[in-house]
């Protein structure tokens, strides 16, 4: 498990498309949290 702490959403779509590139095809991602409310 990965955890990313962002503080700006130009860094939160930085973190994103970095993570990305590690994923594969077969690959699931699940956030954790309330809608709206930061993923920890």
């Amino acid at each position: 498990m990965e955890n990313f702490i962002s503080h700006s959403e130009s860094e939160t779509v930085f973190l994103g498309k970095e993570f990305a590139k590690k994923l594969s095809s077969n690959d699931i991602v699940v956030l954790l949290g309330e809608l709206g409310a930061r993923k920890n």
